[in-house]
């Protein structure tokens, strides 16, 4: 079945909590929206409105509210032909402010800070039990909809004297941590395929050395006063090592399940200091993500 992008997720809790979210107060601080969707006067609209953005979005919700099964409102909410979008200029409008606001309110991060908070993130899932595969999001999302909930609307999204989300915002609460379940789903993959890439120039750097050589590991550290080995050979493979390590960090289901990455750098580590170099690995740039680099930016 289809499902909700945000921006039709947003339209769809709109309808279904009468102006949701955009009344409760700890959603006017995250996004700096406080006087809802559609004041009447044009200096309270949302940042980048003018009263014509209103008009053309309000119209698009209209539209939006009359079709009567969820299919075809989703249908409704993508992004038609060209020549739709001159027809209906509200849905693209909406769709384009409610992306921005997504990002430079980071929610994306925060409902990702949520399934690491619960114990939730797919990654983490994987962590517990690798041969099982990807998570199914229908087992894990609903325990998540009350904390992410809560986190991004307050206690105004509570159903009238119990600690638990309104149960009309459920569904579409659900909607928004399903896209953040997909993009994480599609970082694994394209992160997983970095790290096998780095995994394997670090194998051939260090395997290669020692093929240069034709020493072992040992016979190098015994043979240091024969010139072959060089602070800037070793220091090189070092680089690639720890680029393979700090990205397998990241990632711990992926990490270093045949225990090489720590075998190398250890015999790399001991090959520097024999050549009377202080060990230095290249500096981590700070993270953009939370929880080890392990997120992509929504």
């Amino acid at each position: 079945m289809p499902s909700h992008s945000i921006h039709s997720a947003l339209t769809q809790m709109f309808y279904d909590v009468g102006g949701a979210p955009w009344d409760f107060t700890v959603w006017k601080e995250l996004t700096g929206v406080h006087h809802g969707l559609f004041p009447d006067a044009d200096y309270q609209l949302p940042n980048g409105w003018t009263r014509q953005t209103a008009i053309n979005i309000s119209s698009y919700f209209d539209q939006f509210r009359a079709i009567t099964t969820t299919t075809e409102r989703i249908k409704f909410s993508s992004q038609g032909p060209k020549k739709d979008v001159q027809l209906v200029p509200g849905r693209k409008a909406w769709r384009d402010w409610v992306t921005k606001l997504w990002k430079d309110s980071k929610v994306h991060q925060k409902i990702i800070d949520i399934l690491l908070s619960e114990n939730l993130h797919p990654f983490h899932i994987i962590a517990q039990d690798p041969s099982a595969g990807w998570p199914d999001a229908d087992h894990w999302i609903g325990v998540a909809i009350d904390p992410v909930g809560t986190s991004l609307f307050g206690e105004d999204a509570w159903f009238p004297g119990v600690e638990r989300l309104h149960s009309k915002l459920r569904p579409t609460v659900k909607e928004l941590v399903q896209r953040t379940w997909i993009v994480l789903y599609n970082l694994r993959d394209r992160s997983e395929a970095r790290l096998n890439a780095l995994k394997s120039k670090a194998v051939e750097a260090f395997e290669g050395q020692y093929e240069f050589l034709h020493l072992t590991s040992s016979e190098c550290l015994a043979d240091l006063n024969r010139g072959k080995l060089t602070k800037t050979k070793i220091q090189a493979v070092l680089v690639k090592v720890m680029k393979w390590k700090q990205l397998a960090e990241a990632f711990e289901m992926l990490y270093d399940r045949d225990g090489r990455i720590d075998e190398m750098k250890d015999e790399l580590d001991t090959l520097m200091i024999g050549l009377g170099m202080n060990i230095k690995t290249p500096a981590k740039k700070p993270s953009r993500y939370p929880h080890s680099s392990m997120l992509l930016p929504f």
